[in-house]
């Protein structure tokens, strides 16, 4: 769950729970993703994973034009300052799988894209195991030949934030899933999207997955970070479609509840990260204010099963005791 809600504290105690915590590693400068590792390390010895947005791509730090529609808005809201926005250098991937090795990450899991095999090859020789997210079957048959995945992480369609599925806009079925990992006895199939309470969680496990991964459930708890008004629209905004799909906060498909900003038509959609980082200084503003119009209010469809906001131990207690 990148973007700054949850915190190291946030993730040592989910991982001294004894579920697998997650390090966010998306938009963070390298200096920043070896302090949270750190800091991690310091509050737990139990096993932790890191998340890396898979991303050979070089942008350039040349100022880029925000879209229209993005500058209409800031001046409306009177901070219109700056009708332009750079890319931040990030780190490259070859730099951030050294220091994964460095730290002994235990668990790495990827999104948006495909490891290198040379990098590959040095994560499974540091003993470090590969959690690979797909969206389909063919995916699952991609990351199987060329990422020696340990486990699959099988995204579906109700899933909260990004899709991260990088070879095509397809999700296969749970039973499709299930019939193909039949093929791959050795390895692990963990599900996640729309799973919130322990009853999905007894659910999902019955059908065949070896495992869960959940997000919605746990930005509504009091540890995390996402702003107080980010959580009581999780749990006021209960209709069945009060989540959508929209690219017009990063650039690239993610599931969030409806608002003014996911509803928003960019005409010149720049794309992934470039909107990202376009739309920032709205979002921030936003959240500064309680404004959650404008705000990227990231979740799955599972948020009408959310009814109040629990500490993180009775959230994890709720779904495993």
């Amino acid at each position: 769950m990148a973007g700054g809600i949850t915190t190291p504290e946030f993730i040592a105690q989910v991982s001294n729970f004894g579920i697998l915590g997650a390090i966010p590693s998306g938009y963070m400068p390298l200096k920043q993703v070896q302090e949270f590792i750190e800091s991690v390390k310091a509050l737990t010895s139990k096993a932790f994973s890191i998340n890396l947005f898979v991303d050979y791509n070089y942008y350039s730090q040349d100022p880029l034009a925000k879209p229209k529609e993005i500058l209409e808005i800031e001046a409306e809201l009177g901070i219109l300052k700056e009708s332009k926005f750079t890319i931040p250098s990030p780190p490259t991937m070859s730099d951030l799988i050294e220091l994964i090795i460095e730290q002994n990450v235990p668990v790495v899991s990827t999104t948006f894209g495909l490891l290198k095999e040379a990098e590959i090859a040095a994560l499974k020789k540091a003993g470090t195991l590969i959690m690979t997210t797909v969206n389909s079957v063919e995916e699952a048959t991609i990351a199987f030949e060329t990422q020696d995945s340990d486990i699959l992480i099988y995204q579906n369609s109700n899933a909260g934030g990004h899709q991260g599925g990088f070879e095509c806009d397809v999700y296969s079925t749970e039973v499709e899933f299930i019939s193909f990992m039949q093929n791959y006895s050795d390895k692990y199939l963990v599900m996640t999207g729309g799973i919130v309470t322990r009853d999905d969680v007894k659910c999902t496990l019955k059908k065949g997955f070896d495992g869960v991964q959940i997000g919605t459930g746990f930005l509504t708890t009091n540890e995390s970070t996402a702003t107080k008004e980010y959580k009581q629209a999780l749990i006021a905004k209960t209709r069945h479609d009060a989540t959508m799909f929209t690219t017009s906060i990063t650039g690239k498909k993610a599931r969030g509840l409806k608002n003014t900003l996911a509803l928003l038509d960019i005409q010149n959609n720049l794309g992934f990260p470039h909107m990202h980082y376009a739309s920032m200084l709205l979002r921030k503003y936003a959240r500064d204010v309680g404004n959650t119009e404008f705000q990227s209010l990231w979740a799955g469809s599972g948020i009408n099963k959310i009814e109040e906001i629990k500490s993180l131990n009775e959230y994890m207690n709720a779904i495993i005791k």
